[in-house]
């Protein structure tokens, strides 16, 4: 910085010094509000997550054409052998 001529130039280069200083705090504290915003809508969104589906999926489901208890019973009574689902 070259020295200063007079008393307002350097009231003038105090008052740009200040403003720069107070625009740097303002930002930062813009940044922190947004920061705590982020943190927290990720928050709600994390609890969302961990709740589990709102509701079905589909809007419609095929129908079935037999009773669910025949088909569970089948479907418990099918043995899967090894050797065709292997992992």
């Amino acid at each position: 910085m070259n020295p200063v001529a007079d008393i307002d130039e350097l009231y003038q280069w105090a008052a740009k010094f200040m403003q720069v200083e107070e625009l740097r705090e303002f930002k930062s504290q813009v940044r922190s509000k947004n920061n705590i915003s982020k943190r927290n809508d990720q928050d709600q969104n994390l609890q969302k997550s961990r709740e589990g589906p709102c509701g079905p999926i589909f809007v419609r489901y095929t129908p079935l054409n037999t009773d669910r208890a025949r088909i569970l019973e089948e479907a418990l009574s099918v043995s899967f052998s090894r050797g065709l689902y292997s992992l």
